[in-house]
C-alpha cells in the first residue's frame, strides 16, 4: 500500500473520501470514526459521540468539511471535519444500514432493516429538526446498499438484501428501473443481522457494479431497459489467475473461467477515469 492509516481500535465497517480526496474517513466497530490526511496517513481526528457501532459513513459530494454517519445506535451524525466534532445527531425510529447523499449535498437517504428509504434536508437537520421529509417502503427486504448516480441528482440506487436493485426517483417517489438476475445473488457483510455491501457506480453513471455471493462481479448498462422496465442482460466480470485473496489477470464476459474472488464480493468501485473497476 502506498499509505496505510493508523489508529482503529476494532473492525472498520465503512470507508469515503471527502469530496476532494484529501481526507480519508472511517467508521468503526468502536463507535468512532476516524480522520485521516490522504497523501501522508497523518491523523487528524477521532470522532467520537456514537453509543454503537459506526455502520456507515459518506463525505458530502460539494463540502470537503461535512460527513455524515449512521450508526447501531439508530441515529445519524453530521460532522464538521475541519474542527472534529459533530454538528448535529438526528434519531432514527428504524435501524439504519446504508447511507447516501444527494448530488447537490442537501439530502441524505437512509435505508433501513425493514426496507424503508427515508429522506432528510441537511439543512433542515443542522437547524435542530428531526422529521424526515419523505418516508416510504415497497419491499420488506433489508436495504444493505444504497448510491447515488452522478449524472442524476435526484436517482438513488437501492439494494435489497434478496439481489435486487432498483433505480429509484427520489423527488418524484417513482420506481424508474429494476435490475436484477435469477443467477445473481448480492454479495454481503456483516451477516444475517446487519448485511451491507458496496456497490459500484461509473462516474458518468452509465454502469452498476454488484458483488456476487459466488465470489463473481456482475455489470449492468443502466441505459439500456428490458422488457417491464427491468435493465439489460448483465455481464458477469471473471478473474484470470488468483493472486493472493483475489482475482488476478484480465477479466472476461460471461459463464467461463474462475470467479474473481473465491468468497462473496461485498464491494466495488471504479476509478474516475474509469479504466478500473476495483472489487473486494
Amino acid at each position: 500500500p502506498a499509505v496505510v492509516l493508523q489508529g482503529m481500535t476494532a473492525g472498520v465497517n465503512d470507508v469515503a473520501f471527502t469530496c476532494d480526496a484529501a481526507q480519508v474517513i472511517a467508521a468503526g466497530c468502536d463507535k468512532s470514526l476516524h480522520v485521516w490526511d490522504a497523501a501522508s496517513g497523518r491523523h487528524r481526528h477521532t470522532l467520537t459521540g456514537h453509543s454503537a457501532g459506526v455502520s456507515g459513513v459518506a463525505g458530502s459530494p460539494l463540502d470537503a468539511r461535512l460527513a455524515v454517519s449512521i450508526s447501531e445506535d439508530r441515529s445519524f451524525k453530521l460532522w464538521d471535519l475541519s474542527k472534529g466534532f459533530a454538528v448535529r445527531s438526528v434519531p432514527c425510529a428504524k435501524m439504519p444500514l446504508s447511507l447516501a447523499l444527494s448530488g447537490d449535498g442537501n439530502t441524505v437517504v437512509t435505508g433501513h432493516l425493514d426496507g424503508s428509504v427515508l429522506l432528510w434536508d441537511v439543512r433542515q437537520c443542522r437547524a435542530g429538526a428531526a422529521a424526515p421529509l419523505l418516508e416510504t417502503r415497497d419491499q420488506s427486504q433489508p436495504l444493505v446498499a444504497l448510491a447515488t448516480l452522478p449524472s442524476h441528482d435526484s436517482c438513488l440506487l437501492l439494494a435489497a438484501r434478496d439481489g435486487t436493485v432498483r433505480l429509484w426517483d427520489f423527488r418524484g417517489a417513482s420506481l424508474m428501473k429494476l435490475v436484477r438476475h435469477p443467477a445473481f445473488a448480492l454479495g454481503v457483510a456483516g451477516g444475517s443481522g446487519r448485511p451491507r455491501c458496496r456497490l459500484g457506480v461509473s462516474p458518468d453513471g452509465r454502469l452498476l457494479a454488484a458483488g456476487g455471493a459466488d465470489g463473481g462481479v456482475w455489470v449492468w448498462d443502466l441505459r439500456h431497459a428490458g422488457g417491464s422496465g427491468a435493465a439489460a442482460e448483465p455481464r458477469q466480470l471473471r478473474g484470470g489467475r488468483h493472486s493472493g485473496g483475489g482475482g488476478g489477470g484480465s477479466p472476461a464476459a460471461g459463464g467461463g473461467g474462475p470467479v474473481a474472488h473465491r468468497e462473496a464480493v461485498v464491494a466495488a468501485a471504479f476509478s474516475a477515469d474509469m479504466s478500473c473497476l476495483v472489487s473486494g
